[in-house]
């Protein structure tokens, strides 16, 4: 049985009105690319093939100077567990003039307190005659998921917004409409092991306004107000029924309402290219909406934000302190008061070498994966559906990039980079043991380019360390690889190892991953390729050794 897989949703973009300068003696033409890869797995993951076959291709047909890009996806793999989101995509992009139009699966953001970013199967498009930029969306956000004793059940979530802006160049002002509502009837059994679900619905308003003085003085204010009914089936008065926004929404004794506030002044020195600004932002207790995947809420900031550049554009420094307090409306034991701000610094001092320092202790959510998590990644698809997000309280992050006399025969490169990342669950001002999370993750990497010889040898340390809770956890190893091409470099080949040694609180292990890749292209139409990845695990204490093969091996043709 053939599914939709992941592993090449790629949108497309067409511009109908470029494409009239084509040359219009070309009736009809197609071209594009088919590529077919199997993969080889073992011992095979449960729910998996040992063996999974993955078509993919890209088309771009041309009629009369019209051109149709179209890309597409099929796999008999399917995943180990079923969630919301889509990660099998389909898009189709076309363009004439100021009408842009997405078909398929796509995103979309009008705000951070709106829509954000939320996948959709359905229409998205933007308009952008004179001086007016409007957004347009209707889809699906969610499918339907029954539920198992894994997987939390979710009802097929449908919405549909608006954005329209009118922006002068001196002053712009814009208006925000997004709804989004379950279909009750989409879900047999709403029952988990947390207890039943219920059907969600949610109405957002938006509005935002700015002008500029002098070319050089900005003022600019948004506001959002959202109504979350978190059961459209039960019974009772809307709590704000008599209220504009009570009435637009159809509420009922579970409808909350929220409201986000962020406005800021900036000022433009430009004769020595400083740009000083103060922000304010506000965002009630709970905010959230159905348009967005994540949302930090419940705290008011107060920011004085400074951008310079100096030594003649050398460095480039962005800064922003300010105050933020939480337990907006009383509601907690403790209110937590903070000074909150970030720094981040860009330097070139030589052409050959630049540094970086980025700071913040402002919350945010980020995709956390380590270093380790590619080098363990025995083939390009494996973990297609993995989400892995963790607030994050304080990120620091430096980076170093120096290269070592370079010409166009021979240059070696130099880098380093440290990361540290940080959240915690913080009650007034302390932290108890089992709150705190810490990520550190340290890599020095140096490669030997010879590109007239299609060689390059890399070679590179890498630390990780994960404290979650009371629970901490050291990897670090080194990593050396090299990469060549022959036969004019028609057939490339790459090769690398890895030695991974782990200690833990409660087990300490070790293991090799070994990674290699060849390619050949045939001719400008047709490539073969082939990837090998192994990981070989010793035996510990409690656990006997163990390994994991992944072969790889493909075709693409490019017509």
């Amino acid at each position: 049985m053939l599914v939709l897989s992941p592993v090449a949703g790629i949108a497309q973009s067409i511009d109908l009105d470029a494409s009239r300068q084509a040359n219009r003696k070309e009736n009809f033409s197609i071209g594009g690319a088919v590529g077919l890869n199997a993969v080889y797995n073992d011992p095979a993951y449960a729910g998996v093939p040992p063996v999974s076959y993955f078509l993919s291709g890209q088309l771009d047909v041309r009629v009369r100077g019209y051109s149709l890009p179209i890309a597409f996806s099929y796999s008999n793999r399917t995943f180990t567990y079923s969630q919301p989101f889509s990660f099998n995509q389909f898009s189709i992009n076309p363009a004439y003039k100021w009408i842009r139009a997405s078909i398929g699966t796509t995103y979309m953001t009008f705000s951070p307190y709106s829509l954000n970013g939320h996948q959709f199967q359905g229409v998205g498009l933007t308009l952008s005659p004179n001086k007016f930029t409007i957004n347009l969306m209707y889809g699906r956000l969610l499918k339907a998921v029954q539920g198992d004793s894994i997987t939390l059940p979710s009802y097929r979530r449908m919405g549909m917004g608006v954005k329209a802006v009118y922006n002068s160049g001196t002053y712009k002002v814009g208006v925000t409409a997004f709804q989004a509502t379950d279909d009750a009837s989409s879900l047999q059994f709403p029952t988990s092991i947390d207890g039943d679900i219920t059907p969600k619905k949610n109405l957002v308003l938006g509005f935002e306004a700015g002008i500029t003085f002098f070319k050089a003085l900005q003022l600019n204010a948004e506001y959002n107000t959202s109504a979350l009914t978190t059961n459209s089936q039960a019974e009772g008065e809307n709590r704000v029924g008599h209220s504009l926004m009570g009435a637009l929404a159809h509420g009922n004794s579970t409808t909350q309402f929220f409201n986000a506030l962020r406005a800021s002044i900036a000022y433009n020195i430009a004769s020595t290219q400083t740009l000083v600004s103060l922000g304010y932002d506000r965002v009630d207790p709970s905010y959230q909406t159905l348009g967005g995947y994540y949302f930090v809420n419940d705290f008011e900031n107060l920011t004085a934000n400074l951008s310079q550049t100096l030594f003649k554009g050398k460095v480039l420094a962005t800064g922003t302190i300010g105050y933020q307090h939480d337990n907006l409306k009383l509601l907690k034991s403790s209110t937590q008061k903070r000074v909150v701000g970030s720094l981040n610094i860009n330097a070139n001092p030589t052409p050959n070498l630049s540094l970086g320092l980025s700071y913040s202790n402002f919350s945010s959510y980020t995709n956390l994966r380590t270093v380790f998590d590619q080098i363990k990644k025995n083939s390009p698809f494996d973990q297609l559906d993995t989400l892995q997000f963790t607030q994050i309280a304080q990120n620091l992050t430096t980076n170093l990039t120096y290269l070592i006399n370079p010409t166009p025969e021979h240059s070696r490169i130099l880098s380093a980079n440290v990361s540290m990342m940080q959240s915690a669950d913080q009650q007034g001002n302390a932290v108890h043991v089992g709150n705190l999370s810490q990520f550190v993750t340290t890599t020095l990497n140096f490669t030997d380019n010879h590109p007239k010889k299609w060689l390059a040898l890399n070679g590179g340390l890498n630390f990780n360390y994960n404290g979650i809770g009371a629970t901490n956890q050291v990897s670090f190893g080194p990593i050396v690889g090299v990469q060549k091409g022959f036969l004019t470099n028609k057939l490339k080949t790459s090769g690398s190892v890895a030695y991974i040694l782990t200690r833990s609180d409660t087990y300490n292990s070790t293991s090799v991953n070994l990674r290699g890749l060849v390619s050949y292209d045939i001719n400008l139409h047709n490539r073969l390729a082939a990837t090998i990845g192994y990981t070989g695990l010793a035996a510990t204490e409690t656990l006997a050794g163990r390994s994991y093969l992944s072969i790889t091996a493909g075709y693409n043709y490019r017509f």
